[in-house]
């Protein structure tokens, strides 16, 4: 039996004088939205005693065995030259039935390839991103959005995954990828490829040494 996420999610924030929004309800609750400074505690106290396992690599294997997956090219934070964020990007027709906002099958088990990815490394973090095209008002495609990100969000906390360490926005038909539209015309490869969810894999950054005040 999956042990409670966190006990009592508000508490803990009340605690800490953080910020944040909890989603669920009885003893397992989970934060939908976080502080940084939450999840990067989280994280570090989940970390353990393992054999070394390089995030890439079970990344690249994630996505070998899952046709429908996309690794975009990693992101190094500039900051301290060696944070890493990997960006992975499904269609929504990959992770959901016909009303697009329901998981499928085939969706679920791409999710279950990161559940164990996921399970290996507790101390990645994980930012789940929900977009729409821009076909209906901005006021339908932020609520899609938010039901995309939130569904993908609840299969990996109901499937083992602590909430703290996911932060799960929708963005509506912001950001796209591709256009909606060509020369006035209806684009629908272009729809289909901004009707998505990306997950951003990232481990926590290191604080910087700090020098001995004499």
């Amino acid at each position: 039996m999956r042990k409670p996420v966190i006990r009592s999610a508000s508490a803990v924030l009340l605690s800490l004088g953080l910020a944040g929004s909890v989603l669920g309800s009885g003893n397992d609750p989970y934060i939908l939205e976080v502080t940084p400074e939450v999840r990067e505690l989280v994280a570090n106290v989940e970390e353990y005693e393992r054999d070394p396992v390089e995030l890439s690599q079970l990344v690249q294997d994630v996505v070998a065995h899952n046709d429908g997956l996309m690794l975009h090219e990693p992101e190094t934070d500039a900051s301290d030259g060696e944070h890493e964020r990997f960006v992975l990007s499904a269609t929504s027709d990959t992770l959901f039935g016909s009303d697009g906002k329901t998981l499928s099958e085939g969706g679920q088990a791409i999710l279950g390839h990161l559940v164990e990815l996921l399970s290996e490394l507790p101390e990645v973090l994980v930012d789940v991103m929900g977009y729409t095209d821009s076909t209906g008002t901005k006021e339908q495609n932020q609520e899609v959005s938010d039901a995309r990100a939130e569904a993908v969000t609840s299969y990996l906390v109901d499937n083992g995954i602590n909430g703290a360490r996911i932060l799960s926005k929708g963005l509506g038909e912001s950001q796209p990828v591709a256009p909606n539209e060509i020369d006035g015309n209806d684009n629908p490869e272009g729809r289909a490829e901004n009707r998505r969810v990306e997950i951003i894999l990232s481990s926590p950054q290191e604080e910087a040494p700090q020098e001995k005040v004499q």
